[in-house]
Formats: C-alpha cells, structure tokens, sequence
C-alpha cells in the first residue's frame, strides 16, 4: 500500500488545488510538489519495510498535515538504527510510557530506548510565517515581469491579510503605471520593496526576501527537559539508555550549535566546537549551571541526525558524561 496513493492524491488535489498556493497545508506541498520528491521516495522505500502491524499507522499519521513531518522524523531515526544493524519496536510501552523507538539489545550493547524530537516552531513565529506567506503569495499574483526583494530584518509592520491585500494593491500599481527601473524602491506600510530585475521571462512578480531566523535556545532546552522529565522514570526504572534524537529541519532553523549550547552550556561552548564526540566525552568541558548534561543523568545521549555533503542521513551522537546508564561512545557505530 502506497502512502502518496494516487486514490489519496486526487482527493488532496480536490481539497486544496483551487485554493492559493500560500493557502495550502505543508503536506499538500509534501505529497504534490518538485521540492519534496526525495521525502516521497524515502517515504515510499521505509514504510512497506517496517513491521506489518506498525504501517497502517505511520500511512495514516503520514497524510495528516499536523503529523505528517514528525512521522517523517521518527521514519528517518528508524532508519538509521536499522542500518546500524538495530530492530527498533514502535512506541512499545515501558512502565506506562510509549517512547518513539525501543531498540532492543544488540552483542554487548543493551537495550537503549530513543524519543524524536520535532522541534515546531512557536505558535507566534508559525502565525508570523503564515502570515509573510500570504503576503508572498499576494505578491507574487501581480502581472508584472519583474523580481521584487524586501528585507525582514527589521520589519515591524501588520502582516494581517488586509493590509497585505493594501501593499499588494499599491505595489501593483507602483509597477504598472510608473515602470520602475532595476534599483528603483518604495516603500509600504513601514518596509521598502526594491526591483531588483525586470525581465520579459517572467509572466508575474517573484519575490525574493531576507528575514533574521534566529534558534531559541532556551525553547529548545525546555522541549529535551520534557522528554527527560517524561521519560526519565521508566528509564532510570528498566535501567535503560535514553537517547533523544534531533533531525535537522529547515522549517525550524534548528543547528548543531544551538544542540551543543544547550547539552553543554553556552559558556562551555567553545571548548566543544569543533572536536568529536569521542574527544569530548573523553576530555569533558568545564560544569556549567546551564548544560543539560550537567543537571540530566538520565540522558544518556543526545544525537544529532542531518544530512551529509551527498544527501545521505548521518547521525552524530553526543554522551552525557554524566549519563546514570551510559551508552559505549561506538554505540551507534563509533561516531
């Protein structure tokens, strides 16, 4: 059973096609267009793979826009595991609780059990994207062969649709009555839209935009202390590893800095950037009141999963040096 099915497609297509692209869910975008091709064909490869009684379940989860990319997430960690020569079990229960994977035993290394972390934007940055989105996609509807860039970075105005809808009018007639040359700037409603090309190639406006992304460490923080604090019991408990898994992910400005502040410390930072996990763990840096290692013995790991140069998953996996029940730094394949 295919999840992007094609029964399944027609109907999504019915539901949202008519409606402006910056109108339509993230998983319209996952399962129709060019950008999301490879996650399709992982997607289409893993899931006739996982255990019977599990694929219902991730196809379900899969085609709902709320789950659809941490569903994707939890596919990749399980992938990787497999690789490493693991047989993880979907959510099985440990003392009243149901983490992502429970990897069982594997020659000398124990059971370990591993919760994914989808780190979602927050609920005002997610209203601020939909928001510059609708102005994007209003934008971009106007006849006019030209790419128009505007930056963000200090941009303080209501992006509420109706006075989107009032820079978009304004910006339309500005480029058809006064034909401004490349350089040539207005500004609307507190920002300043520039031309940066004018071209016969293009039948409407493109935009091209800048805007600051900047991590919040200390929300990143806080979402691992819930998983700790959730999960921590039934570890400590089963006297199992727990190891939580991060995949980078575009949507939410996520980066191994921000990871490394938060397991070691922002002070503690610099003496970790740069080295391998084996160096670290055998060469810890310096306590510090903010690292989660310091203050979480039951994580016992935290890895980091991206991709490499040539699109393949990786996974890099920091030890707690304080882990209550650590984990050999070869592990995961001695990384």
């Amino acid at each position: 059973m295919h999840v992007f099915a094609c029964e399944w497609l027609s109907q999504l297509r019915a539901w949202y096609e008519r409606r402006r692209e910056y109108q339509r869910p993230l998983i319209y975008r996952v399962a129709t267009t060019a950008n999301y091709q490879r996650l399709r064909a992982e997607v289409e490869e893993w899931v006739p793979q996982l255990p019977k009684g599990n694929q219902k379940n991730f196809i379900a989860r899969l085609r709902e826009d709320e789950h659809c990319l941490e569903t994707y997430h939890e596919l990749v960690v399980w992938n990787i595991l497999r690789a490493r020569g693991f047989i993880p079990e979907y959510e099985k229960p440990i003392h009243d609780v149901t983490p992502d994977w429970y990897v069982p035993a594997k020659g000398n290394i124990p059971a370990f059990i591993v919760e994914v972390l989808t780190k979602n934007p927050s609920d005002k940055k997610s209203a601020r994207q939909r928001q510059i989105k609708d102005l994007r996609g209003r934008i971009e509807q106007i006849p006019v062969g030209a790419s128009i860039g505007f930056d963000l970075y200090r941009a303080q105005c209501d992006f509420s649709p109706p006075n989107n809808k009032k820079i978009a009018v304004d910006l339309k007639r500005w480029l058809e009555t006064e034909n401004p040359p490349v350089g040539a700037a207005i500004c609307l409603e507190g920002m300043t839209f520039s031309v940066l090309d004018r071209t016969t190639a293009l039948s409407t406006v493109q935009t091209c935009y800048a805007e600051a992304d900047r991590v919040d460490v200390s929300s990143l923080s806080h979402q691992i202390d819930k998983k700790v604090d959730r999960y921590k019991d039934a570890a400590v408990a089963a006297r199992l590893p727990f190891v939580v898994a991060l995949v980078a992910d575009f949507f939410t400005g996520l980066t191994l800095h921000s990871l490394l502040s938060v397991l070691y410390g922002a002070r503690a930072l610099d003496e970790v950037l740069g080295k391998f996990p084996r160096q670290i763990l055998e060469s810890p840096p310096a306590k510090t009141n903010d690292g989660l290692f310091w203050r979480a013995p039951a994580l016992t790991a935290a890895a980091w999963i991206d991709r490499d140069i040539s699109g393949q998953w990786m996974m890099i996996a920091y030890h707690n040096p304080t882990a209550a029940n650590p984990l050999a730094i070869d592990a995961f394949g001695g990384v």
